[in-house]
C-alpha cells in the first residue's frame, strides 16, 4: 500500500540512485582514463623528443656534408680562409665549434686553434667514408659535447674530415619546444645509462642516481630495454621521490636513449583534481534531474519554436549569403527573370558586371579570416550604395560578386559603371584599426536581346560569358575591367565547340597515347616510359595537352581520358615484358579524389597480369593539397599491389618535405623549369643537387624531366643524378615506333663498343636516342 501511494517517489528515487551509481562508476573510470592519458602523454613527448633529436642530428650531419662541398676544403687554401668558412658555419648552425682536420688528423677550429684528432674514434670512422656521431671525446674538443663528423669526399678520395661539437640537448634547441614546462627531468643516455646531456646532475650514470627501494625489478627491466633499444615507461625513485620515466631510442645513433621523467604526484594530479569536482557535478546534475521533469514541456515547446526558426533560416540561406546578406548564386538566378522583365517593361536594357576581389586569399593569410570577412562585408556595403533601387547585387563565390544594373543601354554607360566599381574598391578600407588597399577585376556585358521563351537559359549563358571575360581581366592586370565584345563571343563559341569535340575524341579514335622514354645515363639503357595523351582533332587539328587537359578537368571528362590512358599504358606495359622497363601514367587531382580510383587501377593491373614494378602512377604536389590523407591511403594501397608511385613536377608546388617523408613514393621527377636553367644558373644547379641528395637519402629514385641538351645531362650527372627524360633523349613517340628506339639504342651501343661516332672525345658517354625519320 505504501509503495502504491508513493510510486512516483520511489520511481524518482530509483532513477536518482541509478544516476548516482552511474556517476560513481563514471568518475572512477574517468580517473583511470585520465591517469593513462597522462602517462601516454609523457611517453608521446619522449618519442617526439627522440625523433626531434634524431632529425636535428641528421640535419647537423647534412650541413657538414653540404659544407664539405666548398672548394676551400679541396686543399691548397690558406688557414685564414678555412677559419672564416668554419666560423660562418658555426654561427649559422649554432655549433659550439667546428674543426677541419686533414687526412693526417691535424686540425684547425673556427677560432683558429690548432689541434689533433688523429686518434679519435669519430675521426677514424669518418676517414673510412662514414659520417658519424659520438657522445664523448678526449683531446680534440670540449668535454661533454655531442660530436658530429663527416668526411670530405672528392671523387673516390677523402680529403679530410669536418667535425662539429654540440652543447648536448640544449644545443639541439629542444628545451624551448617539446620539453620546457612538460617534464621535470630529461636527458640523453647511452645504453649503459651514461648521461650524455640533460638536466640530471650529480652523477655520470642514471643508474647511480636511481634508488632501489624495492624497485630492483623495474631497474632490471629498464636496463634490458636500454640494451634492446625498446621504448617504454617505468616507475622509479630519484632524489627521494617517485617518478614516472619514459624512454625511447634515438634513431640514427649508436643506441642512444632519450629519457623524460615526471613526478608521480604531477602525473596523477590531473585525475585527482577532476575527481572531487566530478562528484559535485553529479550531485548538481541529480538536482537538475528533478527540475528537468518540470521544464520538460517548456523545453519541448521551445524546441518546436526553434525548429520553426531554423526552417525559416534554412529557406533564407538557400537564396542568401549569410556573411553579407546579399543574394547568393541561387538567389540571383531566382530574381534574374523578374529583373529582365522589369528592364524590358521599361523599354530599357541592362548591364551585368562580374567582380572578383583581387588577392583576397593573401589578405586572409596576412590579416586573418576575420579581417577578410569584414573586407567582404564592407565591399558588399559599397556595392549596395553604388546601385539603385531597381538594381541587384549578389555574392556568387568566396571572393566574387555580380551586379545587375537596370537601364544601361550602351557600352559607354557600361564602361562608366565598370570604372566606377573599380574606383570604389581602390578606396582604402579601415579594418581592425588597419588601413588596407584592395582592388577588384571586372568583366562586364550588356544584356543580350532574347525572346521570352529563351529567358530560362539566359542567365547561365550570361554567367558563362561573364566568367570568361572576368578571367581575361584578371589575366590582363589585377584591378582592371574588360567589356564583352564579338571577339570574345567567338572565343567562347570555339571553346564550347572544343569541349563538345573533346567528349567524342575517344569514340572517334582521335585521342592517342604516346610514350616518352626514361634513360639511365650510367647503364646506357631505357628504364621506363611515360604515357602521354595526344589529341588530333578532325575539326581543329592538333590540340596541345596544355589546352585540352584543363578543359577536360573542368568538364569532368578527365575521368574518361584517364581510363583510356590507363588501358593504353597497361597494354603497352604488357607488351614490354622482358624489357625490364616501368611504364608510368599520370593521375589528375580529380581522379585521385574518386572513391573507387585505387580499386579500378588494381583491377586493371590484375586483369593484364602485370608484374610488380612494371607500372607507376605519377601524382603532382597540387593533387595532395585538397585531401592529403585520403590520397595517401589510396597510394599506399596501389603500392602494396606492386604499382610504383612517382611524385611529378617536384619543386613547382609546395615542395613540402612532408610529402617525401610521409608519401609512399618510389621516385621524384624534377620539374623541367629547373633543368631549363641548370647550365646557366648556379641556383638551379644547387637546387637540383639538393633534391637529388635528399631523395637518395630517403632511398628514392630521381628522374630529371625536360632534358633537351647534352650540357643539361652533364649537369644532372654532376649533381648525382643519372635518370633523365626529355627531347634530347627522344620526343614522345607512338607505340609502333618504340621498337625503333630500342633498335637505335642497341646500334649506338655497338658503335660505341667499336670505337665509332658514339664515343665522345671528352666527358661521359651520353646516348642520344630518337626515332628514325618518318
Amino acid at each position: 500500500m505504501f509503495f502504491q501511494k508513493n510510486k512516483t517517489l520511489f520511481s524518482i528515487a530509483a532513477v536518482v540512485m541509478l544516476f548516482l551509481g552511474f556517476g560513481i562508476f563514471f568518475m572512477f573510470h574517468l580517473y583511470g582514463v585520465l591517469s593513462r592519458e597522462s602517462t601516454d602523454s609523457l611517453k608521446k613527448v619522449t618519442e617526439q623528443g627522440a625523433s626531434a633529436i634524431s632529425i636535428e642530428i641528421s640535419a647537423g650531419l647534412d650541413s657538414l656534408n653540404a659544407l664539405s662541398d666548398q672548394k676551400v676544403f679541396s686543399g691548397g687554401a690558406n688557414s685564414a680562409d678555412v677559419v672564416s668558412v668554419l666560423s660562418q658555419e658555426a654561427k649559422k648552425q649554432h655549433f659550439h665549434s667546428v674543426i677541419y682536420s686533414d687526412p693526417s688528423g691535424s686540425g684547425i677550429s673556427d677560432t683558429g686553434r690548432r689541434l689533433s684528432a688523429a686518434d679519435e674514434p669519430y675521426f677514424i670512422q669518418a676517414m673510412k667514408g662514414i659520417p658519424n656521431i659520438s657522445g664523448s671525446q678526449e683531446t680534440s674538443g670540449p668535454a661533454g659535447k655531442i660530436v658530429l663528423a663527416a668526411p670530405i669526399l672528392r671523387g673516390d678520395s677523402i680529403k679530410g674530415v669536418l667535425i662539429a661539437f654540440l652543447n648536448g640537448i640544449d644545443q639541439l634547441r629542444l628545451t624551448g619546444g617539446i620539453l620546457t614546462g612538460e617534464t621535470d627531468y630529461f636527458c640523453v643516455l647511452k645504453k649503459d645509462g651514461a648521461i650524455l646531456s640533460g638536466n640530471l646532475s650529480g652523477e655520470d650514470n642514471l643508474f647511480s642516481l636511481l634508488q632501489p627501494d624495492g624497485q630492483e625489478e623495474n631497474l632490471n627491466s629498464l636496463r634490458a630495454d636500454f640494451k634492446d633499444g625498446t621504448s617504454g615507461i617505468s616507475e622509479l625513485r630519484i632524489e627521494n621521490s617517485s617518478i614516472f620515466a619514459a624512454y625511447s631510442e634515438i634513431q640514427g645513433t649508436d643506441g642512444w636513449i632519450f629519457l623524460t621523467a615526471d613526478d608521480y604526484g604531477r602525473i596523477f594530479s590531473r585525475a585527482n583534481s577532476i575527481l572531487l569536482p566530478s562528484a559535485v557535478l553529479f550531485l548538481l546534475l541529480t538536482a537538475a534531474l528533478f527540475l528537468a521533469f518540470f521544464y520538460l514541456f517548456k523545453l519541448k515547446k521551445l524546441n518546436n519554436e526553434t525548429n520553426i526558426r531554423n526552417e525559416e533560416q534554412k529557406k533564407y540561406f538557400t537564396f542568401f549569403d549569410p556573411l553579407t546578406n546579399l543574394p547568393n548564386r541561387k538567389g540571383i538566378i531566382r530574381e534574374f527573370d523578374d529583373w529582365v522583365e522589369k528592364c524590358r517593361k521599361d523599354s530599357r536594357n541592362g548591364g551585368v558586371l562580374f567582380l572578383d576581389v583581387d588577392n583576397l586569399r593573401s589578405m586572409n593569410n596576412t590579416f586573418g579570416h576575420d579581417a577578410g570577412d569584414k573586407l567582404l562585408c564592407e565591399s558588399a556595403a559599397r556595392l549596395k550604395k553604388t546601385v539603385g533601387s531597381q538594381d541587384l547585387v549578389g555574392r556568387t563565390g568566396s571572393d566574387e560578386f555580380v551586379v545587375l544594373v537596370h537601364g544601361l543601354n550602351t557600352e559607354d554607360s557600361l564602361e562608366f559603371f565598370a570604372k566606377k566599381i573599380v574606383r570604389i574598391f581602390r578606396e582604402p578600407y579601415l579594418v581592425n584599426g588597419m588601413v588596407i588597399q584592395l582592388s577588384c577585376s571586372v568583366g562586364a556585358l550588356l544584356l543580350p536581346q532574347r525572346k521570352e521563351s529563351q529567358m530560362a537559359q539566359q542567365f547561365e549563358d550570361i554567367l558563362g560569358r561573364g566568367e570568361f571575360i572576368l578571367n581575361k581581366a584578371k589575366q590582363t592586370r589585377k584591378g582592371s575591367y574588360i567589356l564583352f565584345n564579338e571577339d570574345y563571343g567567338n572565343l567562347i563559341d570555339r571553346q564550347l565547340r572544343l569541349e563538345r569535340a573533346l567528349k567524342f575524341s575517344i569514340e572517334n579514335n582521335e585521342l592517342a597515347c604516346y610514350f616518352q622514354p626514361q634513360f639511365n645515363c650510367l647503364t646506357k639503357t631505357i628504364t621506363g616510359f611515360e604515357t602521354l595523351a595526344r589529341w588530333k582533332s578532325s575539326e581543329f587539328g592538333t590540340i596541345s595537352p596544355v589546352q585540352f587537359i584543363p578543359m577536360a578537368e573542368k568538364s569532368g571528362f578527365i575521368k574518361e581520358i584517364g581510363r583510356h590512358v590507363v588501358e593504353e599504358a597497361f597494354s603497352f606495359a604488357k607488351s614490354m615484358e622482358g624489357r625490364k622497363v616501368t611504364v608510368s601514367f599520370n593521375a589528375s587531382p580529380m581522379e585521385l579524389l574518386e572513391a573507387n580510383y585505387a580499386d579500378y587501377i588494381i583491377s586493371r593491373f590484375q586483369y593484364y597480369g602485370l608484374a610488380p614494378n612494371s607500372v607507376a602512377v605519377e601524382v603532382t604536389e597540387s593533387s595532395l593539397i585538397e585531401s592529403f590523407e585520403k590520397v595517401t591511403k589510396k597510394l599506399q594501397m596501389l603500392k602494396r599491389h606492386g604499382i610504383l608511385v612517382y611524385l611529378d613536377d617536384f619543386g613547382t608546388g609546395f615542395s613540402s618535405l612532408t610529402y617525401l617523408k610521409d608519401l609512399p613514393i618510389n621516385a621524384v621527377k624534377i620539374d623541367k623549369s629547373f633543368i631549363d636553367e641548370i647550365v646557366t644558373k648556379d641556383v638551379e644547379k644547387d637546387i637540383v643537387r639538393m633534391i637529388i641528395k635528399l631523395a637518395y637519402r630517403l632511398n628514392l629514385e630521381v628522374i630529371a624531366e625536360g632534358v633537351e641538351t647534352e650540357d643539361q645531362i652533364r649537369c644532372v650527372l654532376g649533381a648525382g643524378g643519372h635518370l633523365v627524360q626529355g627531347y634530347f633523349i627522344s620526343r614522345p613517340v607512338p607505340r609502333e615506333e618504340v621498337p625503333l628506339l630500342f633498335a637505335q639504342m642497341e646500334k649506338q651501343e655497338d658503335d660505341t663498343a667499336g670505337g665509332g661516332k658514339g664515343t665522345p672525345k671528352k666527358g661521359p658517354n651520353i646516348h642520344r636516342i630518337s626515332p628514325l625519320p618518318q
